[in-house]
């Protein structure tokens, strides 16, 4: 099944230990103001490139299997995960663009993220 190109910024709900150990992360940060956090994020993609903010919220973790409905595709791809990776209690923002063609790798320089996130010790 093809979907959209779209930007998706992942974190997890609440500190889980098991994230920096299984994916070799030297450093994180608690974000203290999630719905700030996102809107700086979705003012510079919107200001880039026209991107909608079209979902923020926990991901649901259940099989990838699901029975056709006759009438479209089914749960997009990106709003769940296998059960497997409920240990991560994922929480996504999802952008869309006007032209998804457009869409590639970026890194946003956004200082006035700053405000709203404190480094945390990881225990590795």
């Amino acid at each position: 099944i093809e979907t959209p190109n779209c930007f998706i910024f992942c974190a997890s709900s609440h500190r889980v230990n098991d994230v920096p150990r299984i994916f070799n992360y030297d450093a994180g940060v608690k974000i203290i103001n999630p719905e700030k956090f996102i809107e700086v994020i979705t003012k510079a993609l919107k200001f880039r490139f026209k991107a909608r903010l079209d979902f923020f919220d926990k991901i649901t973790y259940m099989s990838k299997e699901e029975e056709w409905n006759t009438k479209d595709f089914g749960k997009n791809p990106a709003l769940f995960k296998d059960q497997s990776f409920s240990y991560q209690s994922e929480v996504r923002a999802i952008w869309t663009i006007p032209n998804p063609n457009l869409v590639e790798p970026i890194i946003l320089q956004l200082p006035d993220l700053k405000k709203f996130i404190h480094p945390i010790k990881l225990d590795l």
